[in-house]
């Protein structure tokens, strides 16, 4: 199964580590500091949506803009895709400005339940994570 948006996903981690150890080298400017949660923001969004198209959560992708796909072809499309890397990675780029995935503060409140087997086995860290998420 090709995970299509690991690769940015492990990028972000990256550039999040390397902000965090600038930082705690000594370099704890505004600059640094927003730059290291705007990469481990955006590795977070990305790992938790690549696991929503891994399992096949269809709410991974929010709407599809109604003036680019006025008969629904697109969406109808999606809403019968059982491998949905496989479904976006397909995509024209014309086709992917049609969709739009879910925003972050939904995806936050689904932790809940895309680690509900890893929560069951750690149930401290389920605290510690929601709090981190929202943060």
């Amino acid at each position: 199964m090709k995970q299509i948006l690991i690769d940015n996903a492990l990028e972000s981690w990256n550039s999040a580590i390397l902000y965090a150890n600038d930082i705690m080298k000594g370099m704890a400017t505004l600059k640094y500091r927003k730059n290291f949660v705007a990469s481990l923001h955006n590795a977070t969004e990305l790992f938790i949506k690549q696991l929503m198209l891994d399992i096949g959560d269809h709410s991974v992708c929010k709407k599809f803009s109604a003036r680019k796909d006025p008969d629904s072809v697109l969406l109808t499309k999606y809403k019968a895709a059982t491998d949905l890397n496989l479904f976006f990675s397909s995509l024209s780029s014309v086709d992917l400005e049609i969709c739009h995935s879910e925003d972050y503060n939904v995806i936050i409140r689904k932790t809940e339940t895309l680690f509900n087997t890893y929560y069951a086995e750690h149930p401290q860290d389920q605290a510690v994570v929601s709090d981190a998420l929202k943060r």
